[in-house]
């Protein structure tokens, strides 16, 4: 297009991150600077640098733009786009980086010298964030070898305790390195969401009470892709319903807000346990994949593993405890914070801990493994060949330790996505064939949603489940959960 109304491509919207990232590291590279007055990019044309603006907060980079002035020389006026602070400015040279020797010199200068400050890398403090809930893990990360914590910690502390309300993202991102991702309590979870790039600020403004609107005629046309495990997913807004809670009243009235149109139901497919399905299988443990095979309720066989007791003697908090463990594990939790959610001692805990791997060694060896070759190559991929890079396997410290909790992770949850992708494209064309009326209406992490006229249920739960648990071959059956219900609140087994 012409030079004053040239935009991104729209295809690099839903494009895999390093595509992404090439495209950005090539347009600064081209008509990008990086010099005293910081790392910027110009162009004559202003909707260009809107794009890009919004490909760049992909990567959790805030950015402004200045507006241009008039050329004497009579040529079109220039903006500029300017990256804001020097955590955005570390995540540009991590992430994105220069192609030419001299411009990754020169971004290394400035970051070196560097003080750059904005309010675009802070974020207001919740009235439910507490430093008491964190405060054991944020001081043992930053214990000195005397066994004092360092000053500035103990100083970040106090001022929270003084209702200070607001942090840096630098402090966010190390906070969230120390805390265990399954530390559910509402201040770590707000930090894991916030360095997830999952938190928004928000402003109510008004509530009105409405009639109850089918989920059919729900607005989702301003729809935001992110990338979450390499794997393009649509969040939908209006509401998101990615994020409608389950496990509170609340929540479950919400939920009963949804309903279906008239003469039409509800069916949810749900895969069951799928992650731990895709652990077993790329593991290849023997004790883990015959639990699966058996049909076993796999953290009551792990529990009576664990506690030397018949599976059918399994309490519900022995029950509880191994499946903590064992997700714990997956997500690289330690034995601090594995003693904080079950109230065992640390010891007790590394116990547990050390059981699990007693019981199911593929596991270990899976985790040594992943960890030994993304360090070698620099990603990790799920079972697919999706990768993901985790360059800071090569760091120290925090950022070395958050990147082996995700490289643990990712292939497992990358694969069980990409499994999601294949069953949706093999029920799409299984509804098409059919010739039923039935539509898929969302996905929520593992489960389809979908509306159909009351008479076509039955036929479509048994279509849905066929096609879900034959959409890729595991060396363990995959299982899917079928439900029915006029709302979202009043699902029952079908």
């Amino acid at each position: 297009g012409k030079s004053g109304v040239i935009r991104v491509p729209p295809q690099l919207f839903v494009a895999p991150e390093p595509i992404v990232a090439g495209f950005l590291r090539g347009y600064f590279e081209g008509d990008g600077y990086v010099g005293e007055s910081g790392l910027q990019v110009r162009s004559v044309s202003l909707p260009m640098l809107k794009d890009v603006q919004l490909l760049l907060t992909l990567f959790g980079i805030p950015s402004a733009i200045r507006g241009g002035s008039a050329d004497p020389r009579g040529y079109a006026p220039r903006y500029t786009l300017k990256i804001m602070g020097d955590r955005s400015k570390q995540t540009f040279e991590n992430r994105i980086g220069f192609l030419s020797t001299k411009k990754r010199q020169a971004l290394r200068k400035l970051l070196e010298r560097s003080h750059d400050k904005s309010s675009s890398e802070a974020l207001t403090l919740p009235k439910v964030f507490n430093i008491t809930e964190i405060k054991d893990n944020l001081y043992a990360a930053n214990r000195q070898e005397n066994g004092r914590v360092n000053q500035a910690t103990l100083t970040f502390a106090s001022k929270v305790n003084r209702l200070k309300r607001n942090v840096t993202l630098s402090r966010a991102e190390r906070l969230s390195a120390v805390l265990p991702i399954t530390n559910n309590s509402p201040t770590a979870s707000f930090i894991h969401e916030v360095v997830a790039a999952q938190y928004y600020e928000v402003q109510v403004t008004a509530i009105v009470d409405a009639p109850a609107v089918p989920m059919y005629d729900i607005a989702v046309d301003d729809v935001q892709q992110y990338l979450a495990q390499g794997v393009v997913v649509h969040n939908s807004t209006d509401p998101n319903l990615q994020n409608i809670p389950t496990r509170t009243e609340e929540g479950r009235e919400v939920r009963r807000g949804f309903v279906a149109q008239p003469g039409h139901c509800f069916v949810a497919a749900d895969y069951s346990q799928i992650e731990l399905r895709v652990l077993a299988h790329i593991t290849q443990d023997e004790a883990l994949m015959e639990a699966f095979r058996a049909g076993h309720d796999i953290h009551a066989a792990t529990a009576a593993r664990l506690f030397g007791v018949f599976p059918e003697s399994v309490s519900k908090n022995q029950r509880r405890i191994a499946k903590m463990t064992i997700f714990g594990i997956v997500y690289g939790i330690s034995s601090f914070g594995l003693a904080q959610r079950t109230d065992m001692s640390r010891s007790e805990a590394q116990n547990m801990i050390n059981g699990i791997f007693e019981t199911y060694p593929g596991i270990r060896t899976y985790i040594d493994e992943t960890l030994a070759r993304g360090r070698d190559l620099g990603y990790v991929q799920s079972l697919f060949g999706r990768r993901r890079t985790m360059a800071d396997l090569r760091a120290s410290g925090p950022r070395r330790a958050a990147a082996e909790r995700e490289a643990i992770n990712a292939p497992i949850q990358g694969t069980a996505a990409d499994i999601m992708k294949l069953a949706m494209i093999r029920v799409d064309q299984a509804l098409r064939e059919s010739g039923l009326q039935a539509r898929l209406l969302l996905q929520v992490h593992d489960e389809l949603i979908f509306e159909c006229p009351l008479e076509e249920a039955e036929q479509l739960g048994e279509l849905v489940k066929r096609e879900m648990e034959n959409a890729f071959t595991l060396r363990v059956p995959l299982i899917v959960d079928v439900e029915r219900g006029q709302s979202w609140d009043e699902m029952m087994e079908l």
